[in-house]
């Protein structure tokens, strides 16, 4: 099996994903960017990335 490299500058982070896996990425309003890929075919594997955002909390 051959892979590709996807990079996120954004979020910075890479990934190997198999090629000709198809891909995608949106966000909602609890998840900063979500980073989905699935093989072209009906299939019951994929990868999904959710970039969620943190918050500092400072100890009083």
């Amino acid at each position: 099996m051959n892979f590709r490299a996807y990079e996120d500058e954004t979020n910075k982070f890479r990934i190997l994903v198999p090629e000709g896996w198809l891909g995608g990425t949106t966000e909602t309003s609890n998840i900063k960017s979500i980073t989905a890929f699935y093989p072209k075919e009906p299939s019951t594997s994929n990868v999904s990335i959710a970039i969620t955002v943190s918050v500092q909390i400072s100890p009083h």
